[in-house]
């Protein structure tokens, strides 16, 4: 029987992100539904409009939940609360501040912020990046345990990426909110794991 060994090669990189995505809203109370669903309306036509006057195209918007619903103060009704959410993907973070601020100059105290999310546009230079170092990782491993078994590494027989491993990007630093709405981008990892086997002399 051909002898082998088996060893788990781990690979990460990180890389800066270049993509940020924020998550805004409207929200306002009403006296009545209808009244609150035609101000929803009005405001976030307001919002789009204010979005598109910075440059952003209808790809870069997208609606995530529409809500309405009775509103109580101290257990009593009080009227009813229409909302809306929508991500905003800029592909410019540095617009973050004048987007901000254009959203609140064009609706005012019905402006809700979110969180934001920082992504890379393309992933795959990343990852590939990610997968050479687990290789290498794995080539040195069975190097290494090959050594000490008195033996060689021969030809690789089965590689397989392992999916799951790491939970894809990982924020290092969480985009914070500071005066004017300036960012700190940190960076995203993305950690590969490649279970290898290897002939073994």
């Amino acid at each position: 029987m051909s002898r082998y060994l088996e060893v788990v090669g781990r690979g990460a990189a990180t890389q800066t992100p270049d993509r940020l995505d924020l998550y805004v809203g409207v929200s306002a109370v009403r006296d009545d539904v209808g009244t609150a669903l035609a101000h929803l309306g009005t405001q976030v036509g307001a919002l789009g409009e204010a979005l598109r006057a910075l440059g952003l195209g209808d790809a870069d918007l997208r609606t995530t939940s529409s809500s309405v619903g009775e509103e109580y103060r101290d257990g009593t009704p009080s009227g009813y609360r229409a909302s809306q959410d929508l991500t905003v993907r800029l592909k410019d973070p540095e617009q973050v501040s004048a987007v901000i601020d254009g959203c609140v100059a064009a609706v005012g105290d019905d402006f809700r912020l979110g969180h934001l999310a920082w992504s890379i546009a393309d992933e795959a230079p990343l990852a590939a990046a990610a997968r050479e170092a687990a290789f290498a990782d794995a080539r040195a491993k069975a190097e290494a345990l090959s050594a000490l078994a008195g033996g060689e590494v021969g030809k690789l027989l089965r590689v397989t990426e392992n999916e799951g491993f790491g939970g894809g990007v990982v924020r290092m630093a969480a985009a914070k909110a500071d005066a004017g709405f300036a960012v700190e981008r940190g960076e995203n990892r993305v950690e590969v794991s490649l279970t290898t086997r290897w002939a073994l002399h």
